[in-house]
């Protein structure tokens, strides 16, 4: 969602930004992205394994919980990775090209 969300305003700020010649809200709006991904990455880190205090539900042993939670918690980090780093491919093209043919 943070991903789209980037994508989405970066198209709508690139006509400011031609108009001003400016892209420092642009680079502002990958920043945000960024650290929200990362947010969502470290919460999804920090929701690992569930401590041993909890009762375990019927057909679930701890060692099943543990196990589920542990590969949500890395399937919820290695997303996060991959999103920041499509995010920042984003950004590629934002510092490298000119601002609407500027010279």
């Amino acid at each position: 969602m943070v991903w789209f969300a980037l994508l989405e305003a970066n198209y709508v700020m690139s006509y400011v930004s031609c108009e001003t010649r400016h892209t420092w809200f642009l680079h502002a709006a990958t920043l945000v992205s960024v650290l929200a991904v990362a947010a969502g990455g470290w919460t999804a880190w920090r929701a690992g394994p569930v401590d041993a205090t909890e009762r375990p539900t019927a057909p679930l042993s701890s060692e099943t919980q543990e196990s589920r939670a542990r590969w949500m918690a890395i399937g919820g980090v290695a997303l996060s990775i991959w999103f920041i780093l499509v995010i920042l491919a984003m950004e590629i093209p934002i510092a490298l090209l000119a601002t609407c043919g500027a010279k």
